[in-house]
């Protein structure tokens, strides 16, 4: 912004005026706004005042009335008059000499009536400009650049970092319909937790494992009720009603079995074993659940398996990322990841991902850590990382009709 000129520059070093508010008029959009070259618009000092900000600024707006027109001749767009507008809209865009757009407030309103009927509906939208390094305030945090809502434009990203951004219930992003089992999981404390995507694990016998004593409800299989286990891989979730769950597993080897226990990992509800397509369907109450996979043959080996968990609140068979950020290590070492979310909605909320770039592109074969949880807005993620590059991605589990700000960091 200079002497009421909005400049822009495509390289950082030559700019051009994109709007000049010294003639006091012309066409086509602002900063925040959009219309086409055939709407008229002005500029006026006034002030800026909503909850972000408030001062002096040159206000620009859409012209009012068709009796105020401008002739364009010298850009080939002849005379444009302002406006004639059905409903009561107002829309403006404030500017600061030497920072640029500094915020913008859309109102809108409009009634009807007739047939005995009326109704009314109003909208009012605010922008401001909070902290800018032109006006000497400390950033703290980068920003969230758009577009970065798929793995190709993930936001490039230098460890550590702290940035601000959204997601919007609109917004694009890749769709994930199998995640990898993600190690440690080998005891319940440590349990992967279950999202509604297809998980694809390994077990072998000797893998690391918990071995627990359960109270069994098949007394024809276990005929003393009591019986000690050995689980190497555990997956969990969250039940907040009286529920219906189909839980299927199928594996390449029969030497496999699959438990459905409590979280105390003291009772069993339901357990399979020796088939490759194993499958627990059977009503629970609200609570938190466990699902132990076991491998039974010391001569099997390295068993693979899919489980689908059509459980608790989760009913799809995929999640999305809607922001993606990217980093390189130049160095093996670990990395604390905080995601915060502001969404106060019930049953949906933010997960967090890394997802490691060094084997290859396909989604999600290579992801190494994931921190979702329903009843949680802040996910932290800890993790020992190779030398290369990771992406990170924002995780949207369930759908909502709304807006929500988050932040994300990495140390």
């Amino acid at each position: 912004m200079d002497q009421n000129q909005i400049l822009g520059s495509a390289d950082g070093i030559t700019f051009t005026i994109i709007f000049n508010a010294e003639t006091g008029v012309w066409p086509g959009s602002g900063f925040f706004t959009e219309f086409d070259s055939g709407s008229l618009f002005s500029a006026d000092l006034g002030q800026i005042e909503n909850e972000f900000i408030q001062g002096p600024a040159l206000v620009t707006g859409l012209v009012q009335g068709e009796s105020n027109c401008e002739y364009f001749g010298d850009i080939g767009l002849g005379t444009i008059c302002g406006s004639e507008d059905p409903f009561s809209i107002t829309t403006f865009e404030y500017y600061q000499q030497g920072i640029g757009p500094i915020g913008y407030s859309h109102r809108s309103s409009a009634s009807f009536s007739g047939g005995g009927f009326a109704s009314s509906h109003s909208v009012e939208e605010y922008i401001g400009l909070v902290a800018s390094s032109l006006t000497g305030d400390e950033i703290s945090h980068e920003f969230e650049i758009e577009p970065n809502d798929s793995e190709a434009t993930g936001q490039r990203v230098n460890v550590p970092f702290d940035i601000a951004g959204d997601v919007f219930v609109g917004d694009v992003g890749d769709q994930i319909t199998m995640v990898p089992e993600v190690e440690e999981n080998d005891s319940p404390s440590k349990a992967q937790m279950i999202v509604p995507a297809l998980v694809k694990g390994k077990v072998q016998f000797r893998d690391p494992s918990t071995v627990v004593t359960i109270e069994f409800q098949d007394t024809q299989r276990y005929p003393t009720g009591m019986h000690e286990i050995r689980v190497q891989d555990w997956y969990i979730f969250r039940s907040e009603f009286q529920d219906l769950l189909a839980i299927t597993l199928e594996a390449d080897s029969t030497d496999i079995g699959m438990f459905l226990i409590d979280s105390t990992a003291t009772r069993a509800f339901e357990a399979t074993g020796n088939s490759e397509i194993q499958s627990i369907t059977t009503q629970v109450g609200p609570g938190t659940y466990l699902v132990g996979v076991s491998h039974f043959g010391r001569r099997s080996g390295l068993i693979e398996y899919t489980l689908n968990c059509e459980c608790g609140l989760f009913r799809t068979h995929s999640f999305t990322v809607h922001d993606w950020y990217t980093f390189t290590l130049p160095r093996q070492s670990p990395i604390e990841l905080t995601l915060h979310s502001e969404l106060e909605i019930p049953n949906t909320n933010l997960g967090l991902l890394i997802k490691s770039l060094n084997t290859n592109n396909a989604l999600p074969s290579d992801i190494v850590a994931l921190s979702v949880d329903l009843e949680s807005s802040d996910h932290i993620i800890t993790k020992d990382l190779q030398a290369g590059t990771y992406s990170v991605g924002v995780v949207v589990l369930n759908t909502w009709d709304g807006r929500t700000s988050y932040s994300i960091s990495a140390k």
